[in-house]
């Protein structure tokens, strides 16, 4: 295993969610993400966002290319790493012992993946982090408009797959990320301990965001997080006039909130004081910042 997932996601915690992947009908025909093809990716958002200037489609694709995701997910999950679906990559470490317990009456026969995971996660206060897919995170990195001398700050940065590709990217930049939880924080710091572009903070972002290198802001920011538009409207103030932030809103009844539901946000700052915002139909689910 690769050295700190075990302080991450228990082996029991993942061959049951593993389990749920490949007895769900819908994971079963899980498309496999290249980036450079996939309807939902590069040539769709240059369409739909005609009228804004996107990171350039050679850099993301060279990125993606450099950069391999099952470094940044359990052991477990590697065999759907080059899939287009979010995968866990943390859960309380109270949840383990449980898990442990599931993946025994499941192995028994006794209980299916499904149910098994909806028993383990059932009167959880606090469920698991996820990474996005794929497609979603090359979206955000569209948008996010990342040059190759860019500073960029991602908020809720979990395992640095985000940060890796955008060091990549914005190769003569800076590559800020700001992670709450602290072992995610530390399993992330260790794993881009050689991207000498990138510096990892654990922090609140809800309380207090890192300094950008230069006094005139960020060039860019991705939450990977969902957040309130009060919230959002606190982290542009921290863009260079010009600069882009993509952010996933929450929307939805209180219930879908709830469950992470939000829509996807660009906003440009367009002078010191305001800033443009252009949703995305679709709705997005996200992990919420608290």
């Amino acid at each position: 295993m690769a050295k700190g997932f075990e302080l991450l996601i228990s082996d029991a915690f993942a061959e049951l969610y593993t389990g749920v992947i490949m007895s769900h009908e819908k994971m079963k025909r899980m498309v496999q993400f290249a980036g450079l093809n996939h309807p939902l990716t590069y040539p769709g958002i240059k369409d739909k966002y005609s009228d804004l200037t996107l990171t350039p489609f050679d850099d993301l694709v060279g990125a993606y290319r450099q950069v391999p995701r099952e470094l940044f997910v359990h052991p477990y999950f590697r065999p759907f790493a080059n899939s287009d679906t979010m995968l866990p990559i943390w859960h309380p470490p109270e949840m383990a012992e449980k898990a442990e317990k599931t993946i025994q009456v499941v192995r028994s026969g006794s209980m299916g993946y499904q149910d098994g995971l909806n028993a383990l996660l059932t009167g959880s206060g606090e469920k698991f982090i996820n990474t996005s897919e794929p497609h979603l995170i090359l979206t955000m990195l569209a948008l996010a408009n990342i040059g190759r001398e860019s500073a960029v700050l991602e908020i809720g940065s979990g395992c640095g797959y985000v940060l890796a590709l955008a060091s990549l990217i914005a190769q003569n930049g800076n590559v800020h990320g700001l992670e709450k939880n602290e072992a995610l924080a530390a399993f992330s710091q260790k794993l881009l301990q050689r991207a000498e572009n990138v510096t990892i903070y654990q922090g609140d972002a809800l309380k207090e965001l890192p300094p950008p290198n230069s006094a005139d802001g960020y060039d860019a920011i991705i939450a990977s997080a969902g957040t309130t538009a009060q919230m959002a409207g606190q982290f542009v103030k921290r863009l260079k006039v010009g600069g882009r932030m993509v952010v996933p809103i929450q929307c939805g009844t209180p219930e879908e909130i709830a469950k992470g539901c939000c829509s996807l946000t660009v906003h440009v700052r367009n002078n010191a004081d305001s800033a443009v915002t252009q949703p995305e139909a679709p709705d997005t689910i996200f992990t919420t910042l608290k």
